[in-house]
């Protein structure tokens, strides 16, 4: 044990000194008496304790106090003075000091100097076990699920960084507040189930609808498990939360293409059935036509021609649909193809429909049919003005973007790469969400049955299969609906 006495008498020193040795024998002690002196020590050597006159010929033991929490924090520090008052005792133990003694009291010094270390060695194991603590913590922020602790009364105790990044409450806003009522709807049955199978059995999984902070839908993998004290009985709840909202859009996505392709595969046959059963009624037509004369049996015949015409139609789009809308490509600015797109849209809509359309400068050209592109933005278009039955905007904006693997997963055939992006969206009454997944769905429609047949947006998406890009659709009812369409841009190399 190396002791550092801070001490200008040399008889108090002498007998503090055996008083010392007569309990460790082997310690090293340095006694100083300047403050020259005792900061040279302080600078030059570790001690494990200081012990300190109050009162010195050039400097005060408050001072000395300052000096060693400077130095060598930590380490006990404890006056011994005959003339330190009880008042100015309890001043230098606020200000720091472990312990006083007074010099007429030597054989207190050593119950002291145990006491001091004692205290030591409590303060270096609560430093390293918060040491530890806060390493621990530290790595939960950093995992990837949301980490959160409640007692059974589901008040947080817990709350870590991704937590905060997911619900949008900061962990001082978390901590003490009502997990419930924080991410969890008050009336959502399944939460008490959960809740009451998890007391019962220790532990409980499964998917859970949560909310962030200003509103929106998170859907989570959850993995509750109760902790227990000591003696068995609950004590608390951990909670593990993870984000499975864009998983489970991706796998929403990659169903619906699939199933789309499965009914374009039948619908594909169908059509060709129905196709071979039209043909020989439109020849038949022409040929009555040449052979009767009277007029009610004319008007018959081109009656049932034009109900065979239109089935013929309506067999087209289904064919567009199923076989992903061939046709002849070219190279296509896009960007003069909504020039020339312009007057048309603007004859087609209505004057109740204002139209707006932005080009992004040096828009590369893409792979396409030029006819079928026009019907793919007049279909938008005229759904989009039906949307908005007393009138709004549409605004077509385009744009060059690079897709990487993860936004192109979810549809197939489409790889990753430069991407030009034409955006439609409109002001209208939108899309619920009940019913989005459906609407690129073969026949359905929510118009009337004399207003549409339910192919448009299906030919649409067909079209977009065949140039090797895809179609997305983002809505909120009551505000628009706003359609992404990304077609496959012509980027070439560089000319050495």
């Amino acid at each position: 044990m190396r002791i550092l006495h801070l001490e200008d008498s040399a008889n108090d020193a002498e007998l503090i000194e055996d008083v010392l040795r007569r309990e460790w024998p082997l310690c090293t002690i340095e006694r100083v008496s300047t403050r020259a002196a005792y900061e040279e020590a302080l600078q030059r050597a570790e001690f494990d304790l200081v012990l300190s006159d109050y009162s010195l010929p050039d400097f005060d033991g408050l001072t000395a106090l300052e000096l060693a929490r400077t130095r060598c924090p930590g380490r006990p520090f404890i006056f011994l003075s005959g003339t330190i008052g009880e008042e100015r005792a309890v001043d230098a133990l606020k200000r720091g000091a472990t312990d006083y003694v007074m010099k007429d009291r030597p054989s207190r010094l050593l119950a002291s100097v145990l006491q001091a270390f004692a205290r030591a060695d409590d303060r270096e194991r609560q430093r390293v076990a918060e040491a530890r603590i806060r390493e621990q913590a530290s790595l939960l922020d950093k995992a990837r699920d949301a980490i959160c602790v409640t007692g059974l009364d589901l008040r947080v105790t817990y709350w870590n960084a991704r937590a905060a990044e997911l619900y949008g409450w900061t962990t001082v806003e978390a901590l003490g507040q009502d997990l419930r009522a924080l991410v969890f709807a008050p009336d959502d049955d399944r939460f008490t189930e959960a809740r009451d199978r998890l007391l019962a059995a220790g532990e409980w999984s499964g998917e859970l609808r949560t909310r962030h902070r200003q509103g929106g839908t998170i859907l989570v993998e959850s993995r509750w498990t109760r902790v227990d004290d000591p003696g068995g009985g609950p004590d608390s709840i951990l909670f593990l939360n993870t984000d499975v909202t864009e998983r489970r859009r991706l796998e929403t996505q990659l169903l619906r293409s699939q199933r789309l392709e499965s009914i374009g595969n039948l619908a594909g046959g169908i059509a060709h059935d129905l196709n071979n059963m039209l043909a020989p009624i439109v020849m038949a037509c022409n040929l009555l036509q040449i052979q009767l004369t009277k007029p009610e049996e004319l008007s018959l015949v081109g009656t049932i021609e034009n109900s065979a015409q239109h089935g013929a139609a309506l067999i087209r789009q289904l064919l567009a649909f199923a076989r992903g809308a061939e046709g002849s490509r070219a190279e296509l600015s896009v960007a003069a193809a909504m020039t020339d797109l312009e007057m048309l849209l603007h004859s087609t809509l209505g004057r109740r429909i204002e139209l707006k359309i932005r080009s992004a400068p040096g828009l590369p050209p893409i792979l396409a049919d030029v006819t079928q592109f026009n019907q793919v933005m007049i279909n938008l278009c005229v759904n989009a003005r039906d949307a908005m039955p007393g009138g709004g905007c549409i605004e077509i904006a385009t744009t060059q973007i690079d897709l990487d693997e993860t936004a192109t997963r979810a549809h197939p055939g489409v790889a990753p790469g430069p991407y030009v992006q034409i955006a439609v969206a409109d002001t209208g009454v939108g899309i619920p969400p009940e019913i989005i997944d459906h609407i690129f769905d073969p026949f359905f429609t929510t118009k009337a049955n004399d207003k549409g047949t339910g192919l448009g947006l299906s030919t649409v998406r067909g079209i977009m299969k065949g140039h090797q890009g895809f179609i997305v659709a983002e809505s909120t009812v009551g505000t628009g609906t706003t359609f992404f369409l990304y077609f496959p841009a012509l980027v070439r190399a560089a000319t050495a």
